[in-house]
């Protein structure tokens, strides 16, 4: 099972540049999550007509995003738990404790989250964190960036990184 996943497109139009990602990168990939700052409900809909995905709203994204997304989700696919949440909520002074923080008290084999627009894997206390970066909008980063999972006897990570989009 591939999963993709992407965080912080923030895009408000040009969702032809989201569509020709995913026919030129996501073909391979079972399901996508995208862990919020859509801005627009339009990418979401992009999204969910090219692969089943899951997703969460992020601090940038407006009430029709809230109205249909949570802030914070739980899915279980191929034995493994997996928890998505944005990043900016919660408890901690950086973006991976604030994450952490919010699956702490949850049986979650892989927290996914965004917010800070900076590629991340790491342990936090023997749970494994995963920042995809940013697809579209990077800031002092070098790379544009997203992931994708392979879940299989293990969790295999890989990030994908371009200087340009």
């Amino acid at each position: 099972m591939k999963i993709g996943v992407i965080a912080d497109t923030h895009l408000v139009k040009n969702s032809e540049e989201l569509q020709n990602f995913l026919e030129n990168n996501f073909q391979m990939v079972d399901m996508i999550v995208h862990c919020g700052d859509f801005k627009t409900l339009k990418i979401l809909e992009v999204l969910r007509n090219f692969k089943k995905t899951v997703a969460v709203y992020g601090n940038n994204d407006g009430e029709d995003l809230r109205a249909v997304l949570k802030e914070k989700e739980i899915f279980s696919v191929e034995g493994y738990r997996i928890g998505v949440i944005h990043g900016h909520q919660g408890i901690g002074q950086l973006t991976v404790d604030r994450a952490y923080n919010s699956f702490k008290d949850e049986a979650v084999d892989l927290v996914i989250f965004g917010h800070s627009h900076q590629p991340l894997f790491t342990g936090r206390f023997g749970q494994m964190m995963l920042n995809p970066g940013t697809l579209l909008r990077k800031r002092k980063e070098r790379w544009y960036s997203y992931a994708v999972i392979d879940l299989g006897e293990k969790i295999q990570v890989s990030f994908r990184l371009s200087e340009q989009k």
